[in-house]
């Protein structure tokens, strides 16, 4: 008896299932069909604009354009005055600028104006007759670089420009010599190679 009513009570499951499930499915083909013909019934109207046909003279210009060959067009555009042209104007060459730096390998020894270090030259003077003042700073160079080129010496006065003022009987070539007031100074900063920045004029 208890296996009859258990079989029962799952055949009354099984239609309550299937129930609900028809019942759903019904639902929503009638929803379906209802916002079909609310979006059908309350959608604006399509305007459709009626196509005018061409009139004569359209007709006319149209057949003579299709005879017209493309030299026929090209004689038929108006064409403008040269003085009345709008040309583009060629973008115009800049010249190399002469005002630039080039960097130099070279041999950076230092003196100062002590009879040690320039002999009988020690007398305040450099070769192009500046008085030496204090605080001054400059170098001596070969005379391919004339007086007043300034240069860039990494180390040497925090890389601020300094000029050439003199000149030395050793100094040759890529080889400079930076003034110090002091021997002690000079002695210090020895002998160095140093990337030297040039200043073309």
């Amino acid at each position: 008896m208890e296996k009859i009513k258990s079989q029962i009570i799952d055949s009354v499951r099984l239609i309550l299932v299937a129930t609900v499930c028809i019942l759903c499915f019904v639902a929503g083909a009638a929803y379906t069909k209802v916002d079909l013909w609310m979006t059908m019934r309350y959608a604006p109207p399509i305007k459709i604009h009626p196509v005018t046909p061409p009139t004569a003279n359209e007709q006319k210009t149209l057949k003579a354009t299709e005879k017209t060959t493309p030299t026929e067009l090209a004689s038929l555009t108006p064409s403008l005055p040269l003085g009345k042209m709008k040309t583009t104007p060629a973008p115009e060459r800049s010249e190399p600028s002469t005002d630039e730096w080039h960097t130099v390998r070279m041999r950076v020894t230092a003196y100062c104006p002590c009879p040690k270090c320039c002999g009988q030259y020690a007398d305040g003077i450099t070769a192009c007759g500046h008085v030496i003042q204090p605080g001054d700073t400059f170098v001596a160079a070969d005379k391919r670089y004339a007086f007043g080129t300034e240069l860039i010496v990494p180390g040497y006065t925090h890389g601020q420009v300094v000029k050439v003022l003199d000149r030395g009987g050793a100094i040759k070539g890529d080889r400079i010599d930076v003034f110090f007031h002091f021997h002690q100074e000079a002695l210090e900063w020895g002998v160095q190679y140093l990337d030297v920045k040039i200043h073309n004029k």
